[in-house]
């Protein structure tokens, strides 16, 4: 009775070893078969489609053309003296306001720019901090697939050496009726 007792703890013992030896065989495949897969989350910047505003230096443009117009009215009226004394001065007024028409494009390109480098170290750290975390996760996973795997190993061991001490195996003599 003892003997059977014995087989039926070493039986028992030995199907949950084999039980936790292909349940951590398949967790481990399944966390390589991830990581084998693992690919990188993509994220968009936010910044890189703005449009720059040209409404500021339209204006800028326009009030820029009837100040020069009235200049040119009021120098005409006042004689060819007048004129060829006024064209220097509003041609150096036109330049002026050109270079400030140019300033406020160029400082809206600048500052988009920087907006969209910046943006994009953000989003380059939050993939890398992802990707990291997946990693992380996916390679705990695997190491305790592969930690249950070895247990059940251990755990199909320990049965079988507990039913060979127990006599499950039989006393190791010959079986004459089977030919063993």
């Amino acid at each position: 009775m003892a003997a059977v007792t014995s087989a039926i703890i070493a039986g028992t013992a030995m199907a949950g070893g084999l039980a936790q030896t292909i349940s951590g065989m398949s967790d481990k495949a399944k966390a390589k078969k991830a990581l084998e897969n693992l690919e990188a989350p993509e994220l968009d910047n936010a910044f890189k489609d703005i449009q720059i505003s040209t409404v500021g230096s339209d204006i800028m443009r326009e009030e820029n053309a009837r100040t020069t117009s009235n200049l040119i009215d009021t120098a005409k009226s006042g004689g060819v003296r007048s004129v060829m004394g006024a064209v220097p001065k509003i041609q150096a007024f036109n330049n002026n306001a050109n270079l400030q028409t140019r300033k406020y494009i160029d400082d809206q390109v600048i500052n988009r720019d920087y907006a969209i480098a910046n943006q994009e170290g953000t989003i380059q750290r939050l993939e890398e901090n992802r990707y990291q975390g997946e990693l992380q996760g996916l390679g705990s996973m695997y190491n305790a697939g592969n930690q249950q795997m070895w247990s059940g190993i251990q755990g199909m061991s320990s049965s079988m050496m507990y039913g060979a001490r127990n006599g499950v195996f039989g006393d190791g003599k010959k079986d004459e009726t089977i030919g063993f």
